[in-house]
């Protein structure tokens, strides 16, 4: 079933949207497809991760977070039984 195909069946009210979320197919170029914006209290968000709202932080923590970033990704190798990926 296309995405239309799934929109139209929404709209014709035979599939409920929570089936239809599972039936939508995201390109994975737009799965991937992260953008910045300047927040208006001043913090850098950050939109595509696929979650509810867009991860927001500060200037000074988003550079805290990088100089991080390897310890984060040492952690995730070393515990791959511990953790889950987004589907």
């Amino acid at each position: 079933m296309s995405n239309a195909e799934v929109l139209v069946a929404v709209a014709n009210g035979s599939l409920s949207p929570d089936d239809a979320a599972k039936l939508l197919v995201v390109s994975p170029k737009a799965a991937s497809h992260l953008t910045c914006k300047a927040a208006e209290k001043g913090g850098v968000s950050v939109y595509g991760l696929n979650v509810r709202f867009p991860i927001t932080l500060y200037a000074d923590q988003w550079e805290r977070l990088a100089t991080f970033l390897p310890d984060v990704l040492a952690f995730i190798k070393a515990h791959p039984e511990l953790l889950r990926k987004q589907r």
